[in-house]
């Protein structure tokens, strides 16, 4: 079973545009007694945000742990992957015509969120907001990474993926997280971990299942792909190819291939062959 560590991943120029609307104007203020009173003056909104990305990826230590298992249809609304039943159109649409299925469980580790909450704690909200942002971000990309190590094996076997979803996703029930922690068992290799309700610990991780096949009936593309909403959605992903930004201190330039679909780079990070072998 893969172990990926030291995985490349940075914000893309959309990412920081979305950042922007967190960590720009107002980055700076200190939450007191009385309301919300200046401490310093902010930054210029694009320096602000390259800071916060800087600081996020800094804080981060990405991980993920993923492994291929079978996949089989359970009727219109559910698959069985690796013995166990999950349930939901959306996962049964984004998976039809796979035979196998790619569960992937990724983090950046716990130290953004301990900065996030000694921040908040000391009163300096918005900048523990706009940190926060940014490390949900980097998740994003860490998964996509991830994912597109999952689309290189699988094309060097013959075959093609469809988009990530996870539980919560649509009508995938978030109860169901423990069927895929069962599968990979994350907190012996990564240190991810459920509680009792169903939270990950560190909170800035993620899970999802990709399909695999020969042809896949949703190939490529993001989650938004195979959301049975996404033609009326107002937050659809975008389909248009943006630039990951390498380098996200003051003065990076756009660099690294062409995304497509908001799929990033493959990770650079190392695999360490565990039980199960390699995907492909």
């Amino acid at each position: 079973m893969p172990v990926l560590r030291d995985i490349d991943v940075w914000l893309s120029e959309d990412d920081l545009r979305v950042l922007a609307r967190v960590a720009g104007p107002g980055r700076g203020q200190t939450v007191r007694a009385g309301g919300i009173a200046r401490a310093e003056e902010p930054t210029r909104p694009e320096e602000g945000v390259r800071a916060v990305a800087e600081e996020a990826r800094r804080l981060a230590a990405p991980a993920a742990v993923y492994e291929r298992f079978p996949l089989r249809p359970a009727g219109q609304d559910a698959v069985e992957v690796g013995g166990w039943r999950l349930s939901g159109r959306a996962l049964a649409h984004a998976t039809r015509g796979a035979t196998g299925a790619a569960v992937i469980v990724a983090t950046i580790g716990p130290r953004l969120e301990e900065e996030v909450s000694a921040r908040t704690a000391a009163g300096r909200v918005c900048e523990a907001f706009a940190l926060d942002a940014a490390g949900s971000l980097l998740v994003e990309r860490l998964v996509t990474a991830v994912c597109a190590r999952v689309e290189s094996e699988a094309a060097a076997a013959g075959l093609r993926t469809g988009p990530p979803l996870g539980p919560g996703h649509a009508d995938w029930p978030v109860s169901e997280q423990e069927r895929l922690f069962d599968l990979l068992r994350p907190e012996a290799s990564i240190g991810v971990r459920l509680t009792g309700g169903g939270l990950m610990v560190p909170v800035k991780s993620a899970s999802v299942l990709v399909g695999v096949g020969v042809d896949p009936a949703v190939a490529g593309g993001s989650r938004c792909d195979a959301c049975m909403l996404a033609a009326a959605c107002r937050y659809r992903r975008s389909r248009r190819p943006t630039r990951a930004v390498r380098e996200v201190g003051p003065g990076a330039r756009p660099s690294g291939p062409t995304e497509r679909a908001g799929r990033a780079a493959t990770p650079s990070g190392r695999a360490d062959e565990g039980e199960g072998g390699k995907v492909s």
